[in-house]
């Protein structure tokens, strides 16, 4: 806006014609001429303002020097600072208005520090100009303003004494001041003095409380010493107002701050807190403006390069007007709030001004020290003040001073506090600068005074600890840290406890062992330091967490995947692991790993799986095949088959000889599955699996018996079924089919089984009597074809149920026949028995009859026809065969003992075969 390092004026006034009017009326009569027009308008024309007071107005008042001078003092948002006078001027040029005047300088910003520093060059400026000529449109530009030097120290106390303000007022009124500047509350204050004295004394109260504001809180501090009332106007925080313009309740300003001395209300002015160092200190030194400087030095020194929002907090003041006096040696202080003292140094360092702020690092050591010189007695600071210690690092970086105090301070600690979780808590503060912590670490576990304090730190850490995945983080933490601590034993052996501690505990132990197992495994191919020191400590490890995890395995419980989750500790490598086990646990270590071998590695050469068998006692044995058993009892599925086959494996008489518990696993197959048609497809399997075969391909002795005694037992006549011989005619090996063929036919109907015992034998004997009947179809038709009809004879017919019947001599007799019917009969006996069968001919009827006997057995058969029938009959000791012609046919059958005789017939001609005892 201006020329750099010049001072610019402005004059306001009513004149003829103006800057920015050619016309007469209030406007800028005069300026400077780097002084910007934009700038005139928008910033100083709004505070261009002067309202007369009313109570001088009432009066006509004639003495222009009764009306009070409003000093106008504000930073510009462009960072300029203007200082201006407003005054009541009388009469205008015209000589018939009255006008005012104002008179603004206007500071550059470049400038602008020098004037905030020293309030007499704002206070006590000689000369503001009330009046000008008119033929002045230019006004020079200034190097520096003129003003009288020196604090009016006498006259600033006389002033309180007559405004009335005491200790506790004048404090609230620099509170509120500091409170208004950091916020958009303003400060309205009403005087009880003369109107005609309000500028003075509102000049020596403004000036006072300007002066014991910091540089930060001035470079915002607006303010004007008479406004003819309360009114917010932007940059002006603090606001003299005529008497009697503070109305009470008004609603504009009751959220602000407000001291009307001749009506004693003050509002919202109370101080909030019992500790107020900045105040206290401002009111104690207020007549000691060096002692104030010294102390905004200090401020500005610490607030360089902070946030903006700290140089206007009354907060930020309080607590480096505390540090200030701690470092004039205010020891009282600092005892009363060690930590909030060392905490507040830091809070204005960084690491890239600690050197510019050298007072702060200078006031960190000088207190530090203060600590340490009590080490011997035993002393211990807070763990917060050792915090604060710790920070320091992030600032001044790794310090040897800094890391031999920390270990003196941990070791007091340690041995004297009796707050257990001291230690840890400094040490948690350190893990946030690991060289730091390495470096604090190492230190102590290289010494034997010390090192105990690191053990102790260890196992706070550890007793939280609750699963391996947060015991495996504890280690990686160690191994980024400080790796050597974990080479030495103390830590090994709590790691190595913890490990058991956790597994015992922990329902997925099998799980978790695993997951520490794959851990391990990825640092074992970690190249460090000290790898070739670490890698037994991780084979110990190990090592605990397997024999914990075998010492609490559940063969009754145990599941697949478990098994499976334990294969990296079971495999034939594992002999370590198996040597360091007792007895019990040794023998469930063996069936296991017997367990997952045969259950892993199907396809295995006989001699393999039997020298796996071979480490297991007999009773480990049985063991090992319940637990197979209850693995895969819901696993009845074809890719399970083999390792079916293993849950009944066991040693054979010879050595390197297994064998199978047939009978059990075929009864295991269909108990588990609840299905027939699985030991089907599990049999069907076992036909091209080699271990069931003999070497010649066929299948085992031993496993053809079980088959046996499995259709005898479980599923007798299921092979008779055309389903179940359907699926299990087709297996590939014969030698099983033919096993098959021999159970159906064992357990076939006694004639069928005749039958296929004697197919050729029937074949042949099949021909004669087809034959036979041919010959007897031939005879009947030709006895039918007689002229002379045959009177039909009525043949009584009996028979007894497990008795013997009796029939005539003739087995053919002689009738007529009506209708062309032929009839077939057959019977056949057993067990010993004698029956009788007879049939007569009636209405001129021709029956042929055939009798056999067989094993012992007694038959008797007659075949007669009735109603015109013809018929034929064959009987033998397990059945008969017939054919009739002209008719239908008519059958008999007996068995079991018992005789008996049937008639059929109907005007039909067919034939008819039947088989009897089935």
């Amino acid at each position: 806006m201006s020329i750099q390092g010049k001072i610019q004026q402005q004059y306001y006034t009513r004149g003829r014609e103006g800057i920015f009017r050619s016309n007469e009326g209030l406007d800028t009569v005069a300026k400077s001429p780097s002084l910007d027009n934009n700038f005139i308008k928008k910033t100083l024309h709004p505070f261009c303002l002067y309202h007369a007071p009313q109570e001088l107005r009432q009066r006509g008042e004639q003495d222009l020097s009764k009306y009070p001078e409003s000093l106008t003092v504000f930073t510009a948002e462009t960072g300029e600072l203007v200082i201006g006078r407003g005054v009541f001027a009388g009469a205008d040029f015209t000589g018939q208005r009255d006008t005012i005047f104002v008179h603004n300088y206007i500071v550059p910003q470049d400038r602008a520090e020098e004037t905030y520093r020293n309030p007499d060059s704002i206070f006590r400026i000689r000369f503001f100009e009330s009046k000008y000529s008119e033929e002045q449109k230019t006004l020079p530009e200034l190097d520096e303003l003129d003003y009288v030097s020196g604090p009016q120290l006498r006259e600033e106390r006389e002033a309180l004494e007559r405004l009335g303000i005491d200790e506790q007022r004048f404090k609230q009124l620099l509170w509120s001041v500091m409170m208004s500047v950091s916020s958009n509350k303003k400060v309205y204050i009403a005087l009880d003095v003369d109107v005609s004295e309000s500028s003075y004394y509102a000049g020596q109260l403004l000036g006072l409380i300007y002066r014991c504001l910091p540089y930060g809180m001035r470079r915002k501090f607006g303010f004007t010493t008479y406004s003819h009332e309360p009114q917010g106007k932007k940059f002006i925080n603090a606001m003299v107002v005529e008497k009697g313009t503070i109305r009470a309740g008004d609603r504009n300003i009751d959220k602000d701050y407000v001291f009307d001395f001749p009506n004693g209300r003050f509002h919202n002015v109370e101080l909030q807190g019992s500790e107020h160092y900045y105040l206290d200190f401002a009111w104690e030194n207020r007549e000691r403006p060096e002692e104030l400087t010294a102390f905004y030095e200090f401020a500005e020194e610490a607030l360089q390069d902070m946030d903006g929002s700290l140089q206007t907090s009354l907060p930020t003041y309080y607590q480096l007007c505390a540090l200030y006096r701690v470092e004039q040696g205010n020891d009282e202080l600092y005892e009363a709030n060690k930590e909030a003292s060392l905490a507040g140094v830091l809070s204005y360092l960084n690491d890239g001004n600690i050197e510019r702020k050298p007072r702060l690092d200078e006031l960190f050591w000088r207190l530090v020290d203060k600590e340490i010189a009590l080490f011997g007695t035993g002393y211990t600071p807070s763990a917060a003040y050792l915090e604060s210690m710790v920070d320091y690092y992030r600032i001044g970086g790794l310090k040897e001073s800094l890391v031999f105090s920390l270990i003196k301070f941990l070791y007091n600690g340690w041995n004297f506090n009796e707050d257990s979780g001291y230690s840890k808590q400094v040490f948690q503060a350190m893990t946030k600068h690991e060289e730091l912590f390495r470096a604090v670490v190492r230190r102590m576990l290289h010494a034997d005074q010390f090192a105990p304090v690191v053990q102790a730190y260890l196992l706070d850490r550890l007793e939280p600890i609750a699963g391996m995945k947060a015991l495996q983080d504890e280690i990686s933490f160690w191994l980024e840290q400080v790796e050597e601590a974990l080479c030495t034993s103390y830590f090994q052996q709590q790691l190595i406890r913890k490990t058991k501690e956790l597994l015992d505990k922990d329902k997925e132990r099998i799980a978790a062992g695993g997951g520490l197992n794959a851990y391990l495994d990825k640092l074992y191919k970690v190249k460090s330091e000290h790898d070739k020191q670490l890698q037994p400590f991780y084979n110990d490890l190990d090592l605990q967490a397997q024999q914990t995890i075998i010492a609490q395995a559940d063969l009754e419980r145990i599941t697949l995947q478990q098994l499976e989750d334990m294969k990296y500790m079971l495999g034939h490598h594992s002999q370590v692991l198996s040597d360091s086990l007792g007895t019990k646990d040794q023998a469930v270590f063996q069936i296991l790993q017997c367990a997952s071998f045969l259950l892993r590695n199907t396809g295995n050469k006989e001699a393999d799986n039997y020298m796996t068998l071979s480490l297991l006692a007999p009773r480990e044995i049985d063991q090992l095949q319940m637990l197979l058993q209850r693995l895969l009892k819901d696993s009845i599925r074809p890719e399970y088959y083999e390792k079916i086959a293993y849950a009944f494996y066991e040693s054979g008489e010879e050595p390197g000889e297994c064998t199978f518990s047939y009978a059990k696993m075929l009864d295991y197959v269909l108990r588990q599955s609840g299905h027939a048609d699985d030991v089907y497809d599990f049999l069907n399997w076992s036909a091209s699996y080699p271990y069931f075969l003999d070497v010649r391909g066929r299948i085992a002795w031993d496993f053809e018996g079980a088959i046996r005694g499995y259709f005898n037992k479980s599923e007798r006549g299921a092979l008779n079924k055309r389903d179940v011989w359907t699926k299990l005619k087709g297996t590939p090996n014969r030698s099983f089919k033919k096993v098959y063929e021999e159970i159906r036919l064992a357990q076939s109907n006694p004639i069928l089984r005749f039958i296929r015992k004697n197919r050729k034998i029937l074949f042949q004997f099949g021909g004669i009597i087809v034959g036979v009947a041919t010959l007897t179809l031939i005879g009947i038709y030709v006895f039918d074809s007689g002229d002379e009809p045959t009177e039909p004879v009525q043949q009584e017919q009996t028979g007894d149920q497990g008795g013997t019947g009796k029939q005539p001599d003739n087995a053919v007799q002689p009738g007529g026949q009506t209708g062309g019917q032929t009839g077939s009969q057959q019977t056949g006996q057993t067990s010993g028995q004698t029956g009788t069968q007879q049939t007569g001919q009636t209405n001129g009827q021709t029956g042929t009859q055939q009798t056999g006997q067989t094993s012992g057995q007694t038959g008797t058969q007659q075949t007669g026809q009735t109603n015109g029938q013809t018929g034929t009959s064959t009987g033998t000791g397990s059945g008969s065969s017939g054919a009739g012609t002209q008719g239908t046919t008519g059958s008999s059958t007996g068995s079991g003992g018992q005789s008996g005789g049937a008639t059929s017939g109907s005007g039909q001609s067919g034939g008819g075969a039947q088989n009897a005892g089935r």
